[in-house]
C-alpha cells in the first residue's frame, strides 16, 4: 500500500517541477537551473542621462564644486586678514599678510608755524614669499580724520594719485614716509587744535595684481602745543 502510494505522486512532483521551469522562461532541467537572480542583477545598469536629461541634485552640486575651483582667483578679494599688534620697546609693531611694519610719527612744523605729523615706517617682509606694495603719490599710507578747532570739527580724506608699487622679498627691509597735511586741501593744526587720524595702506597682496586695502592700520591723535606728542595705537576695533 505504501509502495503504490509513492507511485502516484511521483509524476505529480515533475510535472510541478517542469511547470515552474517552464514558467521562469528556462528549457534546463531543475537540478542545472541557475540560482534565482536578484533584483539588482536583472535590473540592467542605469545609462548616463542624454544631453536633454535632467541634471539630478547631485550632478548640481558637482558642477558648482568644478565651476569654483576653476573660476576661483589666487587670492580671493573678500578674505579677511589677521593683523596682529604688538607694543614694544622700540613702539608699535603691526604684522599683516608677511609684511611687519613699525611706524614711528614726530611733529613736523609747516608753513606759518602750525604743526603737522611725519610718519615715518619700516616694512619688512616676513612671509614666504615676495610681497607688494601700492606706493602712490603721497605714500604708502592713506589718512581719513578729522580736526577740531575751536568746537567746530573739520573732516579730512586722501584721494589715491597714481598706482606705482613695490616689490617687498622675505628678509628685506624697506623705509617709506608719510606727512600730514598732504596737500593744501587739509589744513594744518593750531594752538590747542586737536588731530584725531586713521591710517591704512593704500594696497598690499601677494601679486601686482592682487593688492587690497588694509583699513583701520592704526590711528592717531595729537594736540598742537608747545611740544606736540603725537600717539600711535592700535584701532579701537583691535583693543
Amino acid at each position: 500500500m505504501s509502495t503504490a502510494h509513492l507511485g502516484r505522486t511521483a509524476p505529480v512532483l515533475s510535472i510541478s517541477i517542469a511547470l515552474a521551469v517552464s514558467a521562469c522562461g528556462g528549457a534546463q532541467p531543475a537540478p542545472e537551473a541557475p540560482p534565482p537572480q536578484t533584483s539588482e542583477e536583472t535590473v540592467p545598469p542605469e545609462e548616463p542621462p542624454g544631453p536633454e536629461a535632467e541634471p539630478s541634485a547631485r550632478d548640481d552640486v558637482d558642477s558648482e564644486m568644478t565651476e569654483t575651483a576653476e573660476l576661483e582667483p589666487a587670492e580671493d578679494p573678500n578674505e579677511i586678514r589677521d593683523v596682529v599688534y604688538k607694543m614694544t620697546p622700540e613702539g608699535l609693531e603691526i604684522e599683516v599678510d608677511g609684511v611687519k611694519f613699525l611706524p614711528k610719527a614726530q611733529p613736523v612744523k609747516v608753513a606759518g608755524g602750525a604743526w603737522g605729523v611725519k610718519i615715518t615706517m619700516e616694512a619688512e617682509g616676513v612671509g614666504d614669499t615676495t610681497r607688494y606694495l601700492l606706493t602712490p603719490k603721497g605714500g604708502v599710507l592713506a589718512f581719513a580724520g578729522s580736526v577740531k578747532r575751536k568746537g567746530q570739527v573739520e573732516e579730512f580724506g586722501d584721494k589715491r594719485d597714481g598706482r606705482e608699487r613695490v616689490a617687498i622679498a622675505p628678509g628685506e627691509k624697506k623705509s617709506f614716509e608719510s606727512t600730514w597735511p598732504k596737500d593744501k586741501s587739509q589744513n594744518a593744526l593750531w594752538w590747542g587744535n586737536e588731530l584725531s587720524m586713521e591710517a591704512g595702506l593704500w594696497g598690499l597682496g601677494k601679486t601686482e595684481d592682487t593688492l587690497r586695502p588694509v583699513r583701520q592700520f592704526f590711528t592717531l591723535r595729537m594736540i598742537a602745543g608747545n611740544k606736540p606728542q603725537p600717539v600711535l595705537q592700535p584701532p579701537k576695533s583691535a583693543q
